[in-house]
């Protein structure tokens, strides 16, 4: 079952064109998250730029960086890599690393908000 915090793709487009705004883009990894901004891609503005990375320790210090980068940026929904394997396309351990980061960071304070997922 999909959790109700995980938005597909197409549903990610038709929420961006009801309302603009831009996108915080994760690379997940064990020990880092690599973060980039995307301007608010259903309007054209398809402009990403690098925004550092956070090394993950804890849950909460994570968390915190995240919330600190979304604040500064104006972004209230991510865009996750999935990184499927080559050349089948199957998911992984990797899509499982992402999944459970995904999971504890939605899970921080009961509430299950700004979490979208991508291909």
């Amino acid at each position: 079952m999909t959790p109700p915090w995980l938005v597909a793709p197409a549903a990610l487009a038709t929420r961006l064109r009801a309302s603009p705004m831009p996108l915080l883009a994760l690379d997940v990894s064990p020990s880092r998250v690599g973060l980039a901004v995307c301007a608010n891609p259903a309007l054209g503005l398809a402009t990403v730029r690098p925004f550092g990375a956070i090394t993950r320790r804890t849950e909460p210090q994570t968390r915190a960086q995240l919330a600190a980068a979304c604040a500064e940026t104006g972004t209230r929904a991510f865009v996750v890599g999935w990184p499927v394997q080559w050349p089948s396309g199957a998911a992984g351990s990797q899509c499982a690393l992402v999944f459970r980061f995904l999971t504890q960071m939605a899970a921080s304070d009961g509430e299950r908000r700004g979490v979208v997922g991508a291909h």
